[in-house]
């Protein structure tokens, strides 16, 4: 979470033993681009994420030497289109090479599960690239 400066963003809410971190609203961060009613089975399935991950420090970034392809959401409300496009410009002034594809998608945070074949194209033809 070193891009949001280490901030828990306002759309979670901390557990009281500061521990997991959950989505106030996952309909509307993570499945705003399907319906609730087919949302709803995603989100009964939803656990608490670790409050860790957003102060603790990035120990390994292997998008500096391995090629990755990014998949930007332009309708991400849980990472924003320009959090998302500052991470990529971020990595490439360290790694001029890293994200050497980078593919966009108007879709939510979710694509896999609101344009799954349209992603696994994606996913397929990057895991075509030796490496």
């Amino acid at each position: 979470m070193s891009a949001m400066n280490h901030k828990v963003p306002i759309i979670w809410s901390i557990s009281p033993d500061s521990k997991t971190v959950t989505c106030l609203d996952p309909y509307e961060i993570f499945y705003n681009d399907i319906s609730r009613t087919e949302a709803q089975k995603y989100v009964d399935m939803l656990k608490g994420h670790s409050y860790n991950t957003f102060r603790s420090p990035v120990t390994a970034e292997p998008w500096r030497y391995i090629p990755s392809t990014y998949v930007v959401c332009e309708d991400d409300r849980a990472v924003p289109l320009e959090i998302q496009l500052g991470m990529i410009r971020g990595a490439q002034e360290i790694a001029e090479e890293s994200f050497g594809t980078i593919e966009r998608i108007n879709a939510g945070h979710s694509p896999f599960i609101s344009q799954p074949e349209w992603l696994a194209e994606k996913l397929m033809k990057a895991a075509e690239n030796p490496i």
